[in-house]
């Protein structure tokens, strides 16, 4: 099987709710982008999709590693559900 891109899906609880809600996030690769998590959370992961020789793999990384984890990869606005 081969991917054609990589799905983050991040779980996040918000003020008051019992059940998590979900962010799914997908990037083409050779692309990466910046998440701002849940403002529960307060911070934001970067996430970077690279092509593989069976597809892609998803790096999730701080953002004070943005230029050692984005080499040669091109910025993609996030889009997610």
């Amino acid at each position: 099987m081969c991917s054609v891109g990589c799905i983050h899906e991040g779980k996040h609880y918000k003020v008051g709710d019992q059940w998590p809600g979900y962010d799914t996030i997908f990037l083409s690769p050779g692309r990466y982008t910046i998440w701002n998590l849940p403002q529960l959370q307060k911070k934001s992961v970067g996430l970077a999709c690279r092509e593989t020789s069976d597809g892609a793999t998803l790096d999730v990384f701080d953002i004070s590693q943005l230029n050692e984890h984005t080499q040669g990869l091109t910025y993609d606005q996030p889009r997610g559900k």
